[in-house]
């Protein structure tokens, strides 16, 4: 069942499943724990997590972003576990009708490039329409 946390009792088993994925999701426990504490209850941003009988299959955090003048939706953070094919369309379903609440007609998000150089971004294209519309360069600073 997909629903919006609305309070922060979820939490440690949401960390738990994003620190299962990690090859996907690499940011340190702590650190994913405040980050989403901080979205929880925000008017501003959404969790939305899949979860049947105490079992997390998927989590996606999204919060209003300016970009190129205007606010969108950003997607911050999304994993999906397992082969629960229904996880991503239910997300977005929801994601888009908090959108219009919010009076929002975009909804943008990053891809990272996986252990083997690939890129998720054709399949979110392929399977969820969305169109790939700028790249993400990034450099260390030392």
């Amino acid at each position: 069942m997909v629903y919006a946390l609305k309070d922060k009792t979820a939490l440690t088993k949401l960390a738990d499943m994003a620190q299962k994925n990690s090859r996907y999701f690499k940011i340190p426990r702590e650190n994913f724990m405040k980050y989403v504490a901080d979205a929880v209850g925000s008017p501003n941003s959404i969790v939305l997590l899949d979860e049947i009988e105490g079992n997390i299959f998927g989590f996606i955090y999204a919060s209003v972003e300016e970009y190129n003048g205007e606010d969108v939706c950003f997607i911050q953070g999304c994993v999906i576990e397992g082969e629960r094919k229904e996880t991503g369309p239910k997300f977005l379903s929801v994601l888009k009708k908090w959108c219009v609440l919010k009076g929002l007609k975009k909804i943008l998000f990053s891809c990272t490039i996986d252990d083997e150089g690939k890129s998720r971004a054709n399949a979110y294209e392929r399977k969820y329409g969305f169109k790939q519309t700028a790249t993400i360069l990034s450099m260390n600073v030392k």
